[in-house]
């Protein structure tokens, strides 16, 4: 019997160890503006990726990456851009999702890890989407950008 206890009680040590280890939380939090999530998750959990690309820089150097994603509960597209370069320095970024129609939202500013999440209604309408990063602030420095065709259409 005592070797039975004996086992479970390192099994138990073991297990709540492992549990620690793999489950601890980070102390102290993440700036507000920090990317904690990737590909796009910042729209939230109900939305899933329709499209992504790499922002490239006409030499063909890689910033970053756009994102759109749906949520077939909101009827949302939501689109996010996100730095691979220059994270964590406040670089011009906008991140932008558009219909036919004309309607827009986007989220151009200074940001150190992403620009948007921006957030479009747009139910039977096709719509397009864009992200753009810089390597300095204002527009200044080398640009990176993606723009997408018309599609995903609803």
């Amino acid at each position: 019997m005592r070797l039975m206890s004996t086992w479970r009680r390192s099994v138990l040590v073991h297990v709540v160890a492992a549990v620690v280890a793999v489950g601890a939380p980070v102390v102290g939090p993440a700036p507000a503006s920090a990317s904690t999530t990737r590909y796009g998750e910042q729209c939230g959990s109900t939305y899933y990726e329709l499209d992504d690309k790499v922002l490239l820089t006409s030499g063909g150097q890689a910033f970053g990456h756009v994102y759109l994603m749906y949520s077939a509960q909101t009827k949302m597209n939501c689109v996010v851009a996100e730095k691979s370069s220059f994270v964590g320095t406040a670089t011009w970024m906008n991140a932008k999702v558009e219909t036919r129609s004309g309607r827009v939202a986007q989220d151009p500013g200074n940001y150190r890890y992403y620009a948007g999440p921006v957030y479009l209604y747009a139910p039977g309408e096709c719509v397009r989407y864009s992200g753009v990063a810089y390597s300095g602030p204002n527009k200044t420095g080398t640009l990176s950008s993606y723009t997408s065709g018309f599609g995903w259409c609803g």
